[in-house]
């Protein structure tokens, strides 16, 4: 008989063992749970893409987010980027927002209400959505900064919380 402990994320412990002849075999497993049960959730990944990615040029941004849930129906959202990055040319139709819902799909998010200033763009959503796993946003027509390496940031607003989530913006020379 060979016994096996398993350590699963830090948080379970699982000891079994097998037994085996010619004309049967039989598995006892005995499990003891330890620690948090919870588990270890994900940090949420942020990815932006952007295209072009050539400074001071007119470009589409498309945020992904995965690994996020919010509970709430998120009410706000705003996006803030560095110094050098323009929201000139950005209207209501140029931004697309999408939630992931309770089925596993991606559902646009109507925009209620916005304001474009410098750097920053906040929306009042008018859908009434929860984020169960991932989130997309696209913006068309924003202008890049000089090159070089940014941190942006989106913060999902709700009636009793601020999450906010950071990303990498890598802008090129031409």
């Amino acid at each position: 008989m060979k016994r096996r402990t398993l350590l699963l994320g830090g948080v379970a412990v699982g000891v079994g063992s097998l037994t085996a002849t010619a004309t049967k075999a039989s598995i006892n497993a005995d499990m003891s749970l330890s620690g948090d049960l919870r588990g270890v959730v994900p940090a949420v990944e942020t990815n932006i893409d952007t295209d072009p990615s050539d400074e001071n040029t007119l470009s589409t941004h498309t945020w992904e987010f995965d690994f996020i849930r919010i509970d709430e129906v998120v009410t706000d959202l705003s996006v803030e980027y560095p110094d050098g990055t323009s929201f000139d040319e950005v209207t209501n139709n140029e931004v697309t927002i999408k939630f992931e819902n309770d089925d596993g799909d991606l559902v646009n998010i109507a925009i209620k209400d916005s304001n474009y200033d410098k750097t920053v763009a906040t929306f009042e959503l008018d859908t009434e959505q929860k984020i169960f796993e991932s989130a997309k946003i696209e913006i068309e027509q924003i202008e890049n900064p000089d090159a070089g390496m940014y941190n942006a940031e989106t913060t999902f607003v709700t009636d009793s919380e601020e999450n906010t989530a950071t990303g990498e913006l890598n802008i090129t020379s031409d």
